[in-house]
């Protein structure tokens, strides 16, 4: 598990998980329990760490984390495609008004040539 972590606090790109991923190895060659680790830091929620709790407990820690892994892609698919929908119609809107501008840049000055005979 600590190469895991390790592995994990090198490949992250986000510094507070970064750190708070070194901070964890450490506890952890401490003897401390990985959800007491982690409920040190906020920015990982409480439900994740109530799932390290009980993954521990019973010993079972890798099928927890695939279950948190399962959990949080299925959220974040949940809100991208929400986002994608709240945006659609700005997008259809602003392409409108964009297709609709070049119409009128492109005829505006022919009626005026028509209308000057």
């Amino acid at each position: 598990m600590l190469r895991a972590i390790e592995m994990s606090a090198q490949t992250i790109g986000f510094y507070p998980v970064e750190v708070s991923l070194k901070r964890v190895e450490q506890d952890i060659m401490q003897w401390k329990a990985l959800h007491r680790s982690l409920q040190e830091f906020a920015i990982y929620p409480a439900k994740m760490i109530q799932l390290v709790k009980v993954g521990e407990e019973i010993n079972k820690l890798d099928d927890f984390f695939g279950n948190i892994a399962e959990r949080y892609i299925q959220e974040v698919e949940h809100w991208s495609g929400t986002l994608s929908k709240m945006i659609e119609p700005f997008i259809i809107v602003f392409l409108g008004l964009v297709v609709g501008f070049i119409l009128i840049a492109m005829y505006l000055p022919m009626f005026e040539m028509s209308n000057s005979f």
